[in-house]
């Protein structure tokens, strides 16, 4: 079975496209990624699993594009652009299993993806972040 990507709209009014502008992972304050959007460098969204997250991965755009062409292909242009994602079935999600001996299968992972400009960044947790606006 192959990966299902889901749209992700975690708060309302967002707007489509965003580059990450920073990541943070500290033992306090958890994994914090804060967006800034294409368009508008006024409009800033922060992102934040405040107390850690289980995995988490960055890999710049030029090494996803088998990745883009294939969401681009199964998703079409509903998908083109927008930052936000879930993913079921996840091959990330798949190799953590396997790296962990399956200990991680009873975990409840969830396979969050921030597709930005730049950047994919692809976020394994059991719970759901925060998400704000911030000025």
């Amino acid at each position: 079975m192959h990966e299902k990507w889901t749209r992700w709209e975690p708060i309302k009014n967002l707007s489509k496209h965003y580059y990450v502008k920073s990541i943070s992972d500290t033992f306090s304050g958890g994994l914090k990624i804060k967006l800034i959007d294409d368009r508008d460098p006024e409009k800033k969204v922060l992102v934040s699993w405040p107390n850690s997250v289980d995995a988490y991965r960055k890999t710049y755009e030029t090494f996803t594009l088998l990745t883009l062409s294939n969401i681009d292909k199964q998703y079409g242009e509903n998908f083109k652009g927008w930052t936000f994602f879930k993913i079921e079935n996840s091959e990330y999600l798949k190799w953590i299993s396997e790296q962990s001996c399956k200990i991680t299968d009873s975990f409840n992972l969830k396979h969050f993806c921030i597709y930005s400009t730049e950047e994919m960044v692809d976020v394994l947790s059991c719970v759901e972040p925060e998400v704000s606006i911030i000025p």
